[in-house]
């Protein structure tokens, strides 16, 4: 959903169900981590007229809330990962988005978005560690 604001300036309110996946080393061994949220990002865009469609740029906080994964080596042995007090990781997640786009009169669009994570995810017991979800990402779509 896009919430006009003024010519070319919208608000993008949504919600968003995202696996962020990392991989870390430990002892010459590779284990994934895929971590699930319910995500709520709120965007705030700017769609000039290019062309024969709209330029899309963003930007926007998000908060996210963790609700489970799961981790493996490259057998594929592996385990679930639980968020909360005293587990694998904090439940709770918020950074920014910067977003760039571009799409056509009749709906479809590409975008680009990436993601920097402002919140330290590792547990309470992990002293002076520091996790953060960082990423990036490509969508297509149609826009009805």
């Amino acid at each position: 959903m896009e919430i006009p604001v003024v010519s070319d300036i919208y608000i993008q309110p949504g919600l968003l169900f995202n696996s962020k996946v990392m991989v870390s080393s430990f002892l010459d061994q590779e284990i994934e981590h895929r971590l699930n949220y319910f995500e709520i990002p709120l965007s705030f865009l700017y769609k000039p007229m290019l062309g024969g469609g709209n330029l899309i740029l963003g930007f926007g906080p998000y908060l996210a809330y963790g609700i489970g994964g799961h981790k493996s080596d490259k057998d594929r042995n592996g385990e679930d990962i639980y968020f909360g007090k005293n587990k694998d990781y904090k439940p709770f997640d918020m950074g920014g988005n910067l977003l760039l786009g571009y799409m056509l009169k009749n709906g479809l669009f590409a975008q680009f978005k990436a993601q920097l994570g402002l919140k330290n995810i590792a547990p309470e017991d992990y002293e002076g560690v520091i996790i953060r979800n960082n990423g990036f990402g490509l969508s297509v779509g149609y826009r009805f």
